[in-house]
């Protein structure tokens, strides 16, 4: 699990699909600010590292990122998303915007999902 700073290379972004789960990635994101942590075992432990930044607890949401399908894609779901004041006890973000601002971070730093459908 880590930090992520600048756009992942193809092979990065492999290594951490097949780290632990062998083809998802849990990402957690920070809307507010920008950041993301990746390869987390559990959505919960980027939302701690996350907080330890100073991020504040309802700018987190934890997605799912598929990057080796034929469609790369997204998956909004997360138990510490059912945590949220906005989207109170719901895994799945419901927000579209909420959806929308997560998918603009995760593609700053995964660049193969720069395309329509993910």
């Amino acid at each position: 699990m880590r930090i992520v700073r600048a756009p992942l290379s193809p092979a990065e972004v492999q290594a951490f699909a097949d780290e632990i789960f062998g083809g998802m990635i849990k990402v957690v994101v920070d809307v507010r600010r920008g950041l993301l942590v990746a390869g987390a075992v559990q959505h919960a432990d980027g939302e701690r590292q996350l907080l330890e930044m100073g991020s504040s607890l309802d700018d987190i949401w934890g997605a799912n990122v598929f990057p080796s399908r034929a469609a790369p894609s997204i998956e909004y779901a997360s138990m510490i998303n059912q945590d949220r004041a906005a989207n109170r006890g719901h895994k799945v973000i419901q927000d579209p915007a909420t959806q929308a601002r997560v998918a603009a971070v995760i593609r700053q730093y995964f660049p193969s999902l720069n395309h329509e459908g993910a």
